[in-house]
């Protein structure tokens, strides 16, 4: 990924997070490996959530509904051993 996808994602994370909280964002990330912090810089904020097509509110609230459903799923399949 190139300088300029990396830079796109960390300004569409400020964004999101919020601009006094990037730095700190970017530090836990980058404590788990550096490597993976410039991939989801790069790749989920300066690819998938700069994709055309839907604003960021409705982006969020997508993603949002999406893990409430894998939530639900995840409580369902918990409770399945007590069903057999």
């Amino acid at each position: 990924m190139d300088e300029a996808q990396y830079q796109k994602g960390v300004e569409q994370f400020a964004q999101m997070v919020g601009r006094e909280k990037i730095d700190a964002l970017r530090e836990k990330f980058q404590a788990l490996s550096p490597d993976f912090e410039r991939l989801v810089m790069g790749t989920i904020g300066g690819e998938v959530w700069n994709r055309p097509g839907l604003d960021l509110r409705t982006r969020s609230l997508c993603s949002i509904a999406i893990l409430a459903g894998f939530a639900a799923a995840w409580d369902g399949l918990a409770r399945a051993d007590e069903v057999f």
